[in-house]
């Protein structure tokens, strides 16, 4: 797995805030929308997960391997980076244009 992000992501990931070691990512790929868990210097530690739910059962089992300890399982996991918005808006960015370009046609 490539653990390498472009400079932006980097960025990004490393701007969110930390409470523990693991940070919950949200990321667009490959026209899919996945979730993935960094270490603190943001290199993917996790495979690419298709849900939260996915998300949370890979730490529990991470944490319980780590020898991290129960209370650490048991805090409700939630998406500390969202990488896929701005790539979501980008994509539908020429499609607003157009839609509001009709609308316009149609109003005239």
């Amino acid at each position: 797995m490539d653990s390498v992000k472009s400079p932006d992501t980097k960025s990004a990931i490393a701007s969110s805030k930390r409470e523990t070691d693991l940070l919950l990512v949200k990321d667009l790929q490959a026209d899919r929308i996945v979730y993935y868990w960094t270490d603190i210097e943001g290199a993917i530690i996790s495979p690419l997960l298709a849900s939260l739910v996915r998300a949370e059962e890979w730490r529990k089992v991470h944490l319980q391997e780590n020898y991290r300890g129960r209370r650490a399982e048991d805090q409700p996991i939630r998406v500390d980076c969202d990488l896929a918005e701005a790539k979501l808006n980008a994509l539908l960015a020429p499609h607003k244009k157009a839609a509001e370009a009709e609308q316009r046609k149609k109003q005239q």
